[in-house]
């Protein structure tokens, strides 16, 4: 069976449904092919599970409000996901997106061929393709889950009990927020990197801030430059060593060590796909790939791995479809977020530089904190001498994120730091610490 649309969509996570919902809205005829349910894996193996864990443990630790329990997270990382692809089937059919199950493959930017268990093998002809496939977790023969002691973010829903001494391996943003989860949950976290510190694409200032907040708040171990060659289980321990032979021991491993770009969909000539150093899929601005027709959104095109970046290239990507090179949309930094119980995050460069200035700003300042007693945290920013323009801030404390989210909308629109901080925010608010004098 062959089939003709405007556009044709691999992937059902954040990028391919939000690609679907506006083709449909700029007048395109579009179809979704999906493998998995519609949510993707951001909904049923990473993002989902790892925020309702924070928020469970959050209530447990910080408000006391109920005794932390697995099951309740379990029924609630369930019912999540499935509201998530109950309300993304409603909204494309709405919209008049057709969605089919299956692997999607293609050869050419112009076909789609779907095997589906249903309906067998299905053709579909685009004058557009996006790929918008997502990203897997990287494992290797030696570090590897090996349920229930080892185990991954996508089996994390599944624990039968908690651990009692954790060994995170991983010190990036998946990492970060179970080992914070786990800690806060009552389990002992050894977290390690294998790098000189955690969270490398932010600020080193503001992370070594967050770092000493994890210790000293949470009782996270943070064990720098260490490598894990392998993690295996050892009689009724976890055993994780490093290259020059240091072991660590406990009583389970978590797995959060990176993921990559899935470009399994390409079946054409090797060549002429592009790929970057990292594997993804190389975009220009309007986000088409080597090949003028294919688009590709999300993380089949690398880090950021963020929803909002997935969500401003699938806005990008479908203007400049029916716009060309009238598109107005460009991309541009977004923030990037880790959702700890202090949050910390980054938009754009921090970089010292001739051109520029650094603000420094304490959370200590702030009434609101010290009415919550919560004054730990700073943000930075980096100001452009000549302009005023903002080029990039770094924040680690109390809403933090929506801080940023202010400065996000201020380099987005040209809106200088002085003007930003012209007028005084609400009192007592954390937001005020961007206008506080």
């Amino acid at each position: 069976m062959q089939l003709q649309y405007d556009v044709v969509i691999l992937g059902g996570g954040p990028a391919g449904v939000e690609a679907a919902l506006l083709a449909a809205r700029a007048g395109l005829h579009p179809a979704l092919v999906t493998d998995m349910p519609l949510g993707g894996r951001s909904a049923w193996g990473s993002l989902v599970p790892s925020k309702v864990w924070l928020e469970e443990t959050h209530k447990a630790w910080v408000i006391g409000q109920e005794a932390f329990s697995l099951a309740r997270v379990r029924e609630k990382i369930k019912a999540q996901s499935q509201r998530i692809a109950q309300d993304a089937r409603m909204q494309l059919d709405a919209a008049g997106v057709a969605v089919y199950a299956g692997k999607g493959e293609i050869a050419s930017p112009a076909e789609v061929r779907i095997s589906s268990p249903e309906a067998g093998d299905i053709q579909l002809k685009a004058r557009y393709v996006i790929a918008a496939t997502g990203s897997e977790p990287v494992f290797t023969p030696d570090v590897k889950p090996a349920p229930p002691r080892i185990i991954a973010p996508r089996l994390a829903g599944a624990m039968e009990a908690l651990p009692t001494r954790l060994l995170m391996v991983g010190g990036g943003v998946t990492g970060v927020e179970y080992a914070s989860a786990f800690a806060a949950a009552g389990s002992s976290v050894v977290l390690l990197q294998k790098g000189d510190r955690l969270l490398p694409r932010i600020d080193a200032e503001v992370v070594q801030a967050f770092e000493r907040w994890l210790m000293e708040s949470l009782g996270v171990e943070i064990v720098t430059n260490a490598p894990v060659a392998s993690l295996k289980i050892e009689g009724e321990e976890v055993v994780a060593q490093t290259p020059d032979g240091v072991r660590y021991r406990g009583s389970h491993g978590f797995i959060a060590a990176g993921r990559k770009a899935d470009t399994t969909f390409w079946k054409g000539a090797p060549e002429q796909l592009i790929l970057t150093s990292s594997g993804a899929i190389q975009i220009n601005e309007f986000c088409q790939s080597s090949l003028p027709n294919l688009y590709a959104i999300g993380d089949a095109t690398g880090a950021p791995m963020t929803v909002n970046q997935a969500q401003m290239q699938a806005r990008v990507a479908i203007q400049h479809m029916v716009q060309g090179s009238n598109t107005t949309l460009r991309l541009k930094p977004l923030v990037e977020a880790v959702y700890t119980h202090l949050p910390i995050g980054q938009i754009g460069d921090t970089t010292p530089s001739e051109e520029a200035y650094l603000v420094y700003k304490s959370f200590s300042e702030l009434l609101k904190a010290q009415i919550e007693e919560e004054v730990h945290g700073l943000i930075k920013i980096k100001v452009d001498k000549r302009s005023g323009q903002i080029s990039g801030a770094a924040a680690f404390g109390p809403h933090a994120i929506d801080i940023l989210g202010l400065i996000q909308v201020a380099i987005h629109t040209g809106v200088t730091w002085e003007a930003l901080k012209a007028y005084p925010l609400p009192h007592p608010t954390y937001s005020e610490l961007l206008s506080k004098v």
